[in-house]
């Protein structure tokens, strides 16, 4: 995956969202917020032993490294970091802490057309189940 040096197409509507050429790389530009990189994974097929159920994962976009702590600290307004360094990985977070992150940079990103959707939270009996808050394209949480 690379970015060729032909201009970059917004499809999002969103000006701090711009696509690769081959939409294989999202970079976010936004004026609050360090630069950083999503790239796609490539979805596929396959079994889920244990419920010996087909499966589809469809293709999705993640982070190129870990999440700073100056992105972190831009998105959320703290940093629970023991081992300081803004380009250092955020840690000392956990699942929930990661649900807020994803939210709220959701509502600060306000992307129309793609999200950063939190994934769900498996229950010991294997039922998936939402914990996380959706939000509407203005920004507002949806019930």
């Amino acid at each position: 995956m690379s970015i060729s040096n032909k201009p970059q197409k917004n499809l999002t509507g969103n000006k701090h969202i711009v696509f690769s050429e081959d939409k294989s790389i999202i970079t976010i530009k936004h004026p609050d917020l360090p630069e950083f990189r999503l790239v796609k994974v490539e979805g596929g097929k396959g079994i889920i032993k244990k419920l010996n159920k087909k499966t589809k994962i469809a293709d999705f976009y993640m982070a190129e490294y870990q999440v700073t702590q100056e992105l972190y600290q831009a998105v959320t307004g703290n940093n629970p970091s023991r081992f300081k360094g803004k380009r250092r990985p955020v840690e000392r977070v956990n699942w929930y802490d990661s649900i807020k992150f994803c939210q709220a940079l959701n509502k600060k990103l306000f992307c129309k057309h793609k999200r950063l959707n939190p994934m769900p939270c498996i229950t010991e009996d294997d039922r998936p189940r939402r914990i996380a808050k959706w939000y509407r394209d203005d920004g507002t949480e949806q019930n």
